[in-house]
């Protein structure tokens, strides 16, 4: 079904299906993490962001080979989630630069060190003890609703 915009007509369940798979290292990757910063923020306060961002994977691209991650994940499902929308976020450089490949729960203290520094779709990750694959399943599907729904499509 096409959507009418002021600027372009879209697709809407094509862009539901682009959303819904790789998007890391896409050209459009900041600015989707961004506009679900957007639409996660309270909008109480101005949303403040880092001077430089870099798009971080909640389950790293490599983890150690004797972390909690392989024990999360298996192999196969570690390559079919990791450049999607529910394994993305927004951090500054330098923070993610940090983080590298702590398992989950090293990581979500991490997150937290510097409240200055985290962002809305950040700030959620506080409420989440683990992030198992179904923990990833169930931010996917809830980012990807809101993200399409946000341009008047359906996932």
């Amino acid at each position: 079904m096409k959507r009418r915009g002021k600027v372009f007509d879209f697709d809407g369940k094509q862009l539901a299906t682009l959303l819904d798979g790789a998007i890391y290292g896409r050209r459009f990757a900041k600015y989707v993490l961004l506009r679900l910063e957007y639409l996660l923020a309270s909008h109480a306060a101005p949303l403040n962001l880092p001077d430089e961002i870099s798009v971080e994977h909640i389950l790293p691209q490599t983890p150690g080979k004797t972390s909690q991650w392989i024990k999360d994940f298996k192999e196969e499902q570690r390559e079919a989630w990791l450049h999607r929308l529910g394994n993305l976020m927004l951090l500054s450089r330098r923070k993610n630069t940090s983080l590298g490949n702590l398992d989950f729960a090293d990581k979500r203290v991490r997150y937290f060190e510097d409240r200055v520094e985290s962002l809305p779709n950040s700030q959620r990750l506080l409420a989440t003890t683990t992030f198992a694959l179904t923990d990833l399943e169930f931010r996917h599907k809830d980012l990807l609703e809101r993200l399409a729904g946000s341009y008047g499509a359906k996932p």
